[in-house]
């Protein structure tokens, strides 16, 4: 049973913080997800497209020791969120600071939440910290695109995250082994910034629905 501790309001530092648990399925695992889900929300965590939330740190301590010791640590991942004002959350990956500082004013100005990254390795941390719903992705990133995206389908299979491969010296013939989910658009430089905005808006727009299916769909 959670005790009555762990049900009182959030500490001063939590008050602008949320807590979650990500479900992660392990390659070759047959886990049910059902009964995962099920277990989550009797222990007091909300489904939400980024994972499972809780409204302190000390009732989610409590629901990962139970499941944990269930169906073993490998099936989940805690992460603490900042609040969030609600826009769309864009991740730019690309090493030119010109590229990062044009998106970064586009999209600002349609109302999205802009990070921005110069590398595969910070590309990954942020995707981490942030979690965002689309991510523009420079194929000739350093350190590097391909790794990025491997990692991606490891780590969040069935995480809504969108992404958008920008490529230059590749055709989109010659990334067509990459053009799999979380894959969903792919646009070759020289673009009009319209055509990235309008992929950009098409992925936000399905996702509502991917949302309501959560992230692990039985």
């Amino acid at each position: 049973m959670v005790s009555e501790q762990t049900r009182s309001t959030p500490k001063r530092g939590e008050m602008n913080k949320t807590f979650f648990i990500r479900l992660r399925r392990a390659k070759g695992d047959q886990a049910d997800a059902w009964e995962l889900r099920r277990a989550i929300e009797y222990l007091g965590g909300v489904e939400t497209r980024w994972g499972f939330e809780f409204p302190s740190a000390a009732r989610r301590a409590v629901a990962l020791e139970v499941v944990g010791d269930k169906y073993g640590a490998r099936y989940f991942q805690t992460e603490d969120r900042q609040g969030h004002d609600g826009r769309p959350r864009l991740l730019v990956a690309d090493s030119d600071p010109t590229v990062i500082d044009i998106y970064q004013t586009l999209f600002t100005r349609e109302g999205y939440d802009v990070e921005t990254t110069t590398n595969g390795l910070e590309c990954l941390s942020r995707t981490r910290q942030c979690m965002p719903d689309v991510l523009v992705l420079d194929y000739e990133l350093p350190c590097d695109a391909d790794g990025v995206l491997a990692r991606l389908r490891e780590e969040y299979p069935l995480t809504p995250i969108g992404v958008v491969l920008i490529t230059c010296d590749y055709s989109v013939e010659d990334v067509a082994d990459e053009l799999l989910a979380p894959v969903v658009g792919c646009l070759r430089k020289p673009f009009r910034l319209r055509e990235l905005l309008e992929i950009v808006r098409s992925i936000r727009q399905q996702q509502p629905a991917r949302d309501a299916v959560g992230l692990l769909s039985s």
